[in-house]
């Protein structure tokens, strides 16, 4: 990565630079042995500071014209430097789609391999861009390859997956490190679908989609996770040999507003998301979710819910809770297993949800047909008791009627006595 960060600018200047800067850096880079440079900017407007510019302006607005024959012809047009530069390289250029479109599309982005909409599977419906913010015409056609550089986060503003492929016309168009690997010589197979869901190819490599054409990031830290160089390093020559790498050039400066907030970091810069999906691509291990995901996870949250029914209602409780935390830990295991293996996300949550749940609800079902139980036993305790204490009544009056008939007058007076306190404020707590 090569950032144009606050040591840069505190360098050089305000941002933007002159286009014959950025020329040098992608020269630098180009001498230091990177195979592809990647630039994450939008150039999409004339260098201001170009003399062929300025000359243009001062005869337009002031009457004015500017000799400039004792100048070389590189040295009057920046954007003329650094397409030389560009096309000296295998370079990549950025572009922006618009989804609101305010205008017609008045021409789009030469993207190198772009396919038509009518490759597209049924199920892939990638995002629809109704215009385009392009680099300036001279650019693009020097730049190897063109892609777009938009983001995608998710409703809560964590940005956990980018768009790989877009939608503007009747054309599909690439994102920027997918026409990085197109820069890179992979001449794209197209867009598809198998039993695990949507893919873009090329060559034998399939990145896995979802229905949007966003694929699933496999970050690899925090920010500041892959090797980052200071723009101003590499203008002033204290570049390291970069040994056929990848450069991606693009801001970090806080004051530039190109950064993210991602799962691992609330602010992670925009070249190293870009980075994060390119790295994920070349070693095969970005994440994905597949079709069958959804079937996958309502059948572990039924089987779950039916083996802790099991496990409840036969077991005892040290039984069950053990087993609870063996399932919950089990359960995460393979998720986990999974996410490392083949790279698919299947949620833990459902099973783990329907386990808890499942045992808090029956814990209290069998909690409560005890506690009934309990109550009719004691019911049937106290039946039990009165018909001893009236079976020995009915054998003493047998012996002595004057004896029996006293313990039953006793008992209704007990029971007289009883009721008027239950209904006296003084004792009917008692």
């Amino acid at each position: 990565l090569v950032a144009i960060d606050d040591k840069s600018l505190g360098s050089l200047g305000q941002w933007p630079w002159p286009r014959h800067r950025l020329a040098s850096l992608v020269s630098g880079l180009r001498q230091a042995g990177a195979e592809a440079v990647v630039l994450d900017l939008i150039l999409a407007s004339r260098d201001r500071t170009s003399l062929a510019f300025i000359r243009e302006d001062l005869r337009q607005n002031r009457g004015l014209d500017l000799p400039l024959g004792h100048i070389p012809p590189e040295l009057r047009d920046h954007d003329r430097a650094l397409a030389d530069a560009l096309a000296q390289t295998r370079s990549v250029l950025g572009f922006k789609l618009l989804f609101e479109a305010t205008a017609p599309l008045v021409r789009p982005c030469a993207s190198g391999q772009a396919l038509e909409t009518s490759a597209l599977p049924p199920t892939l419906t990638p995002h629809a861009a109704g215009n385009v913010i392009c680099p300036l015409p001279e650019l693009s056609v020097a730049a190897s390859s063109l892609g777009f550089v938009n983001a995608m986060p998710d409703s809560d503003g964590v940005l956990r997956r980018v768009p790989i492929v877009a939608v503007l016309g009747d054309r599909v168009l690439p994102g920027l490190m997918l026409a990085t690997l197109q820069a890179r010589g992979l001449s794209a197979v197209g867009v598809g679908r198998d039993m695990d869901g949507d893919f873009v190819q090329f060559d034998r490599t399939r990145i896995r989609t979802d229905n949007r054409g966003n694929v699933l990031l496999r970050y690899r830290g925090p920010g500041g996770t892959f090797q980052t160089l200071s723009a101003i390093d590499v203008l002033q020559g204290r570049t390291p040999r970069l040994g056929g790498r990848i450069a991606i050039v693009g801001p970090t400066s806080a004051g530039l507003g190109d950064n993210q907030v991602t799962p691992m970091d609330r602010v992670f810069p925009g070249i190293e998301v870009h980075a994060t999906l390119l790295d994920n691509i070349l070693q095969g291990d970005h994440l994905a979710r597949p079709s069958w995901s959804g079937g996958a996870e309502a059948m572990a949250t039924v089987l779950v819910g039916a083996l802790t029914s099991l496990l409840m209602l036969a077991a005892g409780p040290i039984v069950c809770a053990a087993g609870v935390a063996a399932g919950a830990v089990g359960i995460w295991a393979a998720s986990l297993a999974l996410l490392d293996g083949p790279g698919f996300w299947l949620s833990p949550l459902p099973a783990e949800m329907v386990l808890v749940l499942n045992m808090a609800v029956l814990s209290l079902v069998k909690y409560g047909l005890e506690e009934r139980e309990l109550r009719i036993r004691n019911h049937q305790l106290l039946q039990a008791q009165d018909a001893t204490i009236i079976s020995l009544t009915a054998l003493a009056e047998t012996r002595d009627p004057e004896t029996g008939g006293h313990i039953k007058r006793t008992r209704e007076y007990v029971h007289i006595l009883a009721r008027q306190l239950a209904e006296t404020p003084g004792y009917r707590d008692f």
